[in-house]
């Protein structure tokens, strides 16, 4: 099946409203706000408030890229199990390697940009802070992704299997 019809079926998933974040991917999301939060962002509440939104617009997006990837390879994955009349319960040692082996693989093709947290970080964070502060929230920004993606790779899975998660 071609990207562009996998992206229909993700499009009509994502669109359901019992269509939400796994746990794991609601603690990273959480993860990244309480870091910046804590440790970045201005004491007063609502400035950080503001501060806060313009990261996470950031993050979301980086989310919404992740999961769709992870929906397509995920039922691509699927869907050559069905081909090779493999049963995905079977595979199920492999699937956390197979996970992690194309979303590394994404990774590496370049999709991960970070500038955008870059700039943010610069207009908020005190400079003696600033290296620190990359480093951190960009391992927070990165399993974030991981596990976006992850959420997505499991759904793709279910959705060629007929199924939602």
């Amino acid at each position: 099946m071609n990207t562009g019809a996998i992206d229909k079926i993700y499009n009509y998933l994502s669109g359901e409203k019992d269509f939400v974040d796994l746990p794991e991917t609601e603690q990273a999301r959480k993860n990244v706000k309480a870091y910046a939060m804590s440790n970045l962002f201005s004491a007063d509440d609502e400035e950080a408030h503001k501060q806060w939104i313009g990261l996470e617009k950031v993050v979301s997006e980086f989310g919404v890229v992740s999961e769709r990837q992870g929906f397509i390879y995920g039922f691509r994955y699927a869907s050559e199990l069905f081909v090779r009349n493999e049963k995905p319960y079977v595979c199920m040692n492999r699937l956390d390697e197979s996970i992690k082996e194309e979303y590394s693989m994404i990774a590496v093709e370049g999709t991960d940009k970070t500038d955008p947290v870059v700039d943010i970080l610069k207009e908020y964070v005190p400079e003696e802070k600033f290296g620190d502060a990359v480093d951190t929230l960009c391992i927070c920004i990165e399993n974030t992704k991981y596990a976006v993606f992850e959420q997505g790779f499991l759904r793709g899975i279910a959705a060629e299997k007929g199924g939602n998660i």
